[in-house]
């Protein structure tokens, strides 16, 4: 559970933006997995708080108190070289998101870094400006430490942004459209890192709240923009939220940064279609397209309804409707995620292109 203060006047929009037909009627079908963790999603206001608290999409860093903060300087402390173990179920050992995250920026063995035309080049990152080459450097430069602390979701977003930073021009102005940003974590830490880029949120309404309370925390002068207050002022928002309903407000060819992390992979294959072709209408020519998800699910109705698996069709990355005109710039196995969970997510960042690449160019 985390518990916000915000001013009277984020309080009313915020309180409008949940008696809105736009938070109340969707105008879509979620998905059985999306339908049961939206009604996990719980929002109270009190006085000037909102507490939040969820299921799937909940990942807001944890808030520092006082005891936090001693715990987090005795985490500075912790030798970098000593490794952190988990079991699974199945016996196997995996690391903690931090010790892997410290293993493959450094290339070490355990990760099983190799060379190849479409996997991350590690070492040539490591060279670049603004990347975070440690898990004590993201410590240290994480710039909202003095009131969050890191988690696994924010490892997670430092490193797809060092992998973005390895090919994004860094030219202020670039617009970035991410499709079920959750709690908002890597959009947090690539507004950051960028020259005030015009961030663009699509998730949905139940799930958007948690995107919108952190945001809105963590950057209280940026000009947001919420579902309910579309076309109710000229300037350009830094944050724009949309409903999945309100996707076509988006402008063609405006786009310079397409993401999706971890929410194809809860979708039907009609959902997907859909999303695929949105970027094609709206990305421009030489925009990227990125994005993190499983190599192979089953999206469930629940947490744990697992016996309603067989009657729902496989979700698979690489049927994917991926669009062939598309250069590939990476295509792997998370080498992050390989050393902290059983199932295997794939990356790819592909750049859009006019021109027909030869197929043996292409995987």
């Amino acid at each position: 559970m985390h518990t916000f203060e915000f001013s009277e006047s984020f309080i009313d929009r915020f309180s409008n933006y949940l008696r809105s037909d736009h938070y109340r009627a969707a105008g879509y079908k979620k998905s059985d997995y999306w339908e049961f963790h939206a009604g996990e999603a719980q929002i109270r206001i009190n006085g000037n708080q909102i507490t939040a608290e969820g299921g799937s999409g909940y990942y807001l860093p944890p808030q520092i108190t006082e005891r936090g903060r001693i715990r987090s300087v005795v985490s500075r402390l912790r030798p970098e070289w000593t490794r952190r173990k988990k079991k699974t179920n199945t016996g196997s050992e995996l690391l903690d998101y931090f010790d892997a995250f410290d293993s493959v920026m450094a290339e070490a063995p355990v990760a099983d870094i190799t060379r190849s035309q479409f996997r991350v080049d590690f070492a040539g990152l490591r060279s670049l400006p603004g990347v975070i080459s440690s898990s004590g450097e993201m410590r240290e430069r994480f710039f909202a430490r003095e009131k969050y602390g890191l988690n696994a979701h924010t490892v997670k977003a430092f490193y797809f942004s060092n992998i973005l930073g390895g090919y994004l021009d860094p030219r202020p102005g670039r617009r970035i459209l991410e499709i079920g940003a959750g709690s908002g974590n890597l959009a947090a830490i690539l507004f950051s890192s960028m020259d005030r880029p015009s961030y663009v949120i699509v998730d949905l309404p139940e799930i958007l709240c948690f995107s919108i309370l952190l945001i809105s925390d963590l950057f209280p002068e940026a000009i947001l923009q919420l579902p309910h207050e579309m076309g109710d002022t000229d300037v350009e928002p830094d944050f724009t939220f949309l409903t999945p309903a309100q996707m076509g407000a988006i402008p063609e060819d405006s786009v310079d940064l397409f993401i999706n992390t971890e929410s194809f992979q809860e979708m039907t294959i009609a959902q997907i279609q859909a999303y695929f072709d949105l970027a094609n209408n709206v990305c421009k020519e030489g925009a990227y397209f990125f994005t993190s998800n499983r190599v192979e699910k089953i999206p469930n109705a629940g947490s744990n309804a697992k016996d309603t698996e067989g009657n729902i069709p496989v979700n698979r990355f690489s049927e994917y409707p991926w669009r062939r005109e598309n250069q590939i710039l990476v295509y792997e196995i998370c080498r992050l995620r390989r050393l902290t969970q059983l199932d295997d997510i794939f990356i790819r960042l592909e750049q859009f292109q006019n021109e027909q690449f030869d197929a043996g160019d292409q995987i």
